[in-house]
């Protein structure tokens, strides 16, 4: 990780936003943490036994050329962008109407998605996680359009978060905090840990956004967000663990940190060094290249099925697991933006990718700087809540996809009037 600490003396100073922060965060977690687990405890990874230690290396070498290129990526932008802003095709007042029928969209999408998967009657039963669910699995995954809704809601509640944060109106907070807990609701018990970190980080990036607070104030808030995504992510493991049924929760299976790290540091979430390793050492000798087929589903994800039958997947996760550890489920294990370029284009792709990243990065922070509008909140928030984070947790898929959705939505449901481009309010 040493490359990335690099970026903090190019004229940046390090803080809580910053782009590379967050990929530091989630390479401690995946990159350093998992290596003291596989090489200093017995069965440290759930996934050590798959991989040579002697393979362990040249998944460094992976992780090493990708922050590199990072950051030679990173010292190239030295201006900032424009946002681009949609012309005035409807009053702001209709545009508020659109945005709440948006809104309630969202809500109903939400609804129809539980209630397909018999969600209410699962939990009248005493079952919470959506694992256990009746009709999950690829049913659960054939109905993204439904699980869309809790898109549609969380970036509502971030306009409102931001309204609220600059002109402190009490409605902007109701529907904010509204907004909000549906969202929780519907990934916590859709056992969503990915959603669940979505909701709480951003409110921790648009509220970090708008305050110049000193740095005791900002571990504070940091250390008040860590605290909640461990308690809620250690829950949802237990309850997984359980089969969903709360009445079979044993007394010393707590929500500590036993649990969470059982679930995250010996897991495969993140971009993780047993993934960059195994990826390096099976292929092409026992794998081939993807040469990019899982890069191109952002162009075709839109298309519906209905329209075309034969629609190839739009998530290489079990595709991964098959070829790379030889298990078959149907979430899979999604290989994380790294690891994915170095299966599709070998250490080139590493290389190349990285750097375009990198460049992407610096822009949007430069962005960030300019705080001379609210949307500029938004544009980070979305840039590392619905991107960042999905690709190097999951894949490219999965960060474009949803950074593409959440841009349709921001525009359809932001109103766009001269009382929302006034200048931040410095603090």
């Amino acid at each position: 990780m040493t490359p990335l600490f690099l970026c903090f003396f190019c004229g940046e100073k390090i803080g809580f936003l910053s782009p590379v922060t967050y990929l530091i965060a989630i390479e401690f977690v995946g990159l350093f943490l998992q290596s003291v687990m596989i090489g200093y405890l017995e069965g440290g990874s759930h996934y050590a036994g798959y991989i040579s230690h002697g393979s362990l290396l040249s998944g460094m070498l992976l992780a090493l050329i990708f922050n590199f290129s990072y950051f030679i990526g990173y010292l190239v932008p030295k201006y900032s962008f424009s946002v681009i802003r949609m012309p005035r095709m409807v009053s702001p007042s209709s545009k508020k109407c659109i945005a709440f029928l948006i809104f309630l969209a969202g809500i109903f999408l939400m609804y129809r998605f539980m209630a397909e998967l018999d969600v209410f009657g699962a939990i009248k039963s005493g079952i919470l996680s959506a694992k256990r669910f009746v009709g999950s699995g690829e049913d659960e995954v054939a109905r993204g359009e439904l699980r869309m809704g809790g898109d549609i809601v969380l970036v509502f509640g971030i306009i409102k978060f931001i309204k609220y944060l600059k002109f402190r109106r009490k409605a902007d907070l109701f529907w904010f905090s509204f907004s909000m807990l549906s969202a929780v609701t519907f990934y916590f018990v859709l056992s969503s840990r990915t959603g669940i970190v979505a909701v709480l980080l951003s409110f921790f990036i648009v509220s970090s956004s708008f305050y110049k607070g000193g740095k005791t104030k900002a571990i504070i808030k940091l250390s008040l967000y860590s605290c909640l995504v461990l308690v809620l992510i250690s829950a949802m493991g237990v309850i997984r663990k359980n089969s969903g049924n709360v009445d079979d929760l044993k007394a010393d299976e707590g929500l500590g940190l036993a649990v969470f790290a059982e679930h995250i540091f010996s897991g495969n979430y993140f971009f993780t060094i047993n993934k960059a390793a195994i990826v390096t050492e099976k292929v092409p000798e026992q794998s081939p290249y993807m040469v990019g087929k899982t890069f191109l589903p952002p162009f075709y994800f839109f298309i519906p099925r209905v329209l075309w039958g034969g629609k190839p997947p739009v998530r290489y996760g079990p595709e991964f697991a098959k070829e790379m550890y030889e298990i078959k489920n149907d979430s899979g294990i999604p290989p994380s933006f790294p690891v994915e370029l170095y299966w599709n284009f070998g250490w080139i792709g590493v290389f190349v990718g990285g750097f375009l990243i990198g460049v992407v990065a610096k822009l949007i922070f430069l962005k960030m700087k300019r705080r001379s509008r609210e949307d500029s909140a938004f544009v980070y928030c979305a840039y590392i809540v619905f991107f960042l984070v999905p690709l190097m947790i999951s894949d490219f898929a999965g960060g474009a996809i949803g950074l593409l959705m959440v841009i349709a939505f921001y525009l359809l449901m932001n109103v766009d009037d001269k009382v929302y481009k006034g200048e931040f309010n410095e603090r």
